[in-house]
C-alpha cells in the first residue's frame, strides 16, 4: 500500500525516473508553466493575452536567454527579456521599463518611419520623444544570428489607447473624454487633434495620457498622406464636451 501511495504523489515531490518520462532525455526540460497557479495564469493573460498563455502552458519550451542590443556608436546598450517582446508586423518590438524599442533590419524601412515621425512632429502632432541609432541585435535564442538593426527608442506612455480603424476605437476615445472635467485639458486635446488633421494622419491611433503635465494625446505608429478627415468626429466630440461646461 505504501508503494502504491508513493507512486500517486505529484512528480514535483519526487524526481521522475527515466522510465517514467514521456520524452527522451534529449528533449528540452519543461519550464514549469504547466504547474502555474490560477493567479499566475491570470497575470499572464493580462500581460500577454489568452493566445500567448495557451502557448506557454500547452507546450514545453526551452529557456530563452535575454536578448541584447549593442549600439554601434551612440545610444544605450540594453538587455531585454523574452517577456518584453511584443507582436508586431513591421518591426522587432520590445517594451521594457519606461521605453519602447522598435528595431528594423531594413534601413529604408526605418528611414521611412523616422521621416513620418519627424514630419508629423514638425506640424505640431504630439509624438512620444524618441531617439534612433544603429545597433546589433542578438536574440540569443540558440537559433538566430545577431543582426544589424536601426533602433527607434521612444518614451513609453500610459493611458487610454484608441485606434479609429478598430472596432470600439472611437468609443474608447469618447469614454475617456466624458470622464474629464478640465476644460483647459479638453482645449489642448482639440488643438492636438487639429494638428493631426492638418498633417493628414491616416489610421489615427494613440494614447490619451494619464499625465496631463506630459501632454494629453500622443499619436503612435504615425502614417501621413491621408486627408485626416477621420479625426473630424473626434474634434466635434471635444467641442461638444466643452460646450457642456459652458452652459
Amino acid at each position: 500500500m505504501r508503494a502504491k501511495d508513493k507512486k500517486q504523489q505529484p512528480e514535483t515531490v519526487r524526481p521522475a525516473k527515466p522510465s517514467d518520462r514521456r520524452e527522451p532525455s534529449s528533449a528540452p526540460r519543461p519550464t514549469g508553466a504547466e504547474h502555474l497557479s490560477f493567479g499566475a495564469v491570470s497575470a499572464l493573460q493580462r500581460s500577454a493575452g489568452n493566445a500567448a498563455v495557451s502557448q506557454v502552458i500547452g507546450e514545453r519550451r526551452p529557456v530563452v536567454q535575454r536578448a541584447t542590443v549593442t549600439p554601434s556608436g551612440g545610444g544605450p546598450e540594453v538587455t531585454l527579456s523574452e517577456g518584453d517582446r511584443k507582436s508586431s508586423r513591421e518591426a522587432i518590438l520590445y517594451i521594457s521599463g519606461n521605453h519602447v524599442y522598435k528595431m528594423y533590419a531594413n534601413e529604408r524601412t526605418a528611414a521611412g518611419v523616422l521621416a513620418e515621425m519627424e514630419k508629423a512632429s514638425a506640424q505640431g502632432v504630439p509624438v512620444p520623444p524618441w531617439t534612433s541609432y544603429a545597433a546589433t541585435y542578438d536574440p540569443q535564442d540558440g537559433k538566430s544570428r545577431p543582426k544589424r538593426v536601426t533602433v527607434i527608442r521612444s518614451r513609453r506612455v500610459s493611458g487610454t489607447f484608441f485606434q479609429l480603424s478598430k472596432p470600439g476605437g472611437e468609443r474608447a476615445f469618447r469614454n475617456a473624454l466624458h470622464g474629464m472635467a478640465d476644460v483647459g485639458r479638453m482645449r489642448r486635446i482639440k488643438h492636438q487633434l487639429e494638428a493631426a488633421h492638418r498633417a493628414g494622419i491616416a489610421d489615427p491611433q494613440g494614447m490619451i495620457s494619464n499625465d496631463p503635465q506630459e501632454g494629453v494625446v500622443f499619436f503612435l505608429d504615425i502614417h501621413t498622406g491621408g486627408t485626416g478627415d477621420v479625426i473630424l468626429p473626434l474634434i466635434e466630440a471635444v467641442d461638444s464636451r466643452i460646450q457642456d461646461f459652458a452652459r
